[in-house]
């Protein structure tokens, strides 16, 4: 028997509850990436194409120049543990802990 799981013509979305983009950092990823969103949206496929190559011609860019400055990339969420980037407070650490996440320290 075949059944609708979702009928994505009649699902109604809900706003994601976020940040207020001003309290947002430069490098947040919706903020990145908000006219590749909003064309997309538009359904205006070669500027959100152009959009995305810009964005990441840039992180090239700034990745080069950080290279020759001999630079180390500072994360905000995530410290490497060898080849593997980890997240500084994963949510089995903040169940074990009872911390809200809003309470985010980076290890030592």
């Amino acid at each position: 028997k075949n059944e609708v799981f979702v009928d994505t013509k009649t699902y109604l979305s809900s706003r994601r509850l976020c940040n207020h983009q001003i309290s947002r950092g430069p490098l947040e990823s919706r903020k990145l990436w908000r006219n590749v969103t909003f064309y997309l949206k538009e359904k205006r496929v070669d500027d959100a194409t152009e959009e995305k190559h810009k964005l990441e011609q840039r992180q090239r860019d700034e990745a080069k120049e950080r290279k020759e400055q001999g630079k180390k990339w500072e994360t905000q969420f995530f410290h490497e543990v060898g080849e593997h980037w980890v997240y500084h407070n994963p949510l089995v650490k903040r169940l074990k802990n009872k911390t809200p996440q809003t309470q985010r320290k980076r290890p030592a």
